[in-house]
């Protein structure tokens, strides 16, 4: 069965309040603004939220050659599981590039993405917060918008396109564990 709804990982979460674009990074977080992926560093631990009765957690590993790694999950208050999402954030010659693949329960792809994962740019912008536009994928998607500029805590907007789009899903995590 087609999915055709979107949720977050990066913050789906993705999942950063940003400047970003440019630069290149070696291993591990440098000074904030090093690079792209130096400025992404602080996603790295874990996260959670809630909204409508179901829980959502990232899991963001430390920036390590120009790319950090991520995992989401969704459940409900019963534990049952509705999402798994696979995410990367990684510096690109064209800024930095936000790629995420959706999977049920039996981490079977989604079939929306039987073609390939979902692949995003950061708009071209210093500011806070940073929006991805869809280059692959996500025909239903405007943008995921991620904000990080409050310590131990991201907020991540997926606004929709198309008429009778419907509205944003925003998610506002708090971190659980990992780099304060």
């Amino acid at each position: 069965m087609a999915r055709t709804r979107w949720t977050v990982g990066g913050a789906t979460a993705a999942a950063l309040g940003l400047g970003i674009l440019g630069g290149t990074s070696g291993e591990g977080a440098g000074t904030r603004g090093d690079s792209a992926i130096d400025a992404v560093a602080p996603l790295a631990g874990h996260w959670r939220a809630e909204l409508g009765g179901s829980v959502y957690e990232e899991f963001w590993m430390p920036p390590s050659h120009g790319q950090m790694t991520g995992v989401m999950r969704s459940f409900d208050a019963e534990g049952n599981v509705h999402l798994l999402e696979l995410l990367t954030l990684r510096e690109g010659r064209e800024g930095l590039e936000y790629t995420l693949r959706h999977f049920d329960e039996q981490m079977k792809p989604w079939a929306s993405e039987s073609a390939g994962p979902l692949v995003m740019r950061a708009d071209a912008s210093d500011g806070r917060p940073v929006a991805f536009t869809p280059e692959q994928g996500g025909e239903n998607l405007d943008s995921i918008t991620l904000d990080v500029s409050q310590s131990g805590r991201f907020v991540a907007t997926i606004a929709f396109k198309g008429d009778g789009a419907r509205a944003p899903l925003v998610l506002e995590f708090t971190r659980v564990a990992g780099r304060p």
